[in-house]
């Protein structure tokens, strides 16, 4: 295997860890958005995303910068150039399963973005409902959880 085989190989080997790290970190993103966990347990999980999403970067700009030094300047293209000049089927079958597993963690991404969108729709509603919303007439508790002063001679707000 070329020196710029061996550096894509070790950038990939580094890319796919981060995905599989990322993956669970999705997946345990997923599961503290079902049972609405704390703010505090969701950041931890946004940091761990962020840091991981940092090492895949760093992976990938090694990966780019083997190739551009051997001569591939065009990113888009660069690494089928690569692997098809190359041979080295290794490569090749470590980079099409690269490709998959990051089409995976993308699908896992966005549907824990859609997750949330749903979530924050949810509060959006349940917390018009407890102002009393346009429809209701007025609001029943101001920003402070206080009476509103529309609200004050209603049977609900005294409860």
């Amino acid at each position: 295997m070329s020196v710029t085989a061996t550096r894509i190989w070790s950038a990939l080997e580094d890319a796919v860890a981060a995905l599989e790290r990322l993956a669970q970190l999705l997946a345990d993103e997923r599961r503290a958005l079902g049972r609405r966990a704390s703010s505090v347990q969701l950041k931890r999980v946004a940091a761990g995303k962020r840091a991981t999403a940092a090492v895949l970067e760093q992976a990938d700009a090694a990966r780019l910068s083997a190739l551009h030094e051997a001569g591939y300047d065009s990113p888009a293209e660069a690494m089928e150039h690569f692997l098809r000049h190359a041979e080295t089927p290794e490569l090749v079958v470590l980079w099409q399963g690269f490709l998959v597993r990051l089409r995976e963690v993308r699908a896992l991404n966005e549907a824990n973005g859609l997750a949330i969108r749903r979530s924050q729709a949810l509060v959006s509603a349940e917390l018009s409902l407890l102002q009393g919303g346009a429809a209701m007439g007025g609001v029943f508790y101001d920003a402070a959880g206080s009476c509103s002063h529309a609200a004050r001679g209603r049977i609900i707000s005294r409860a």
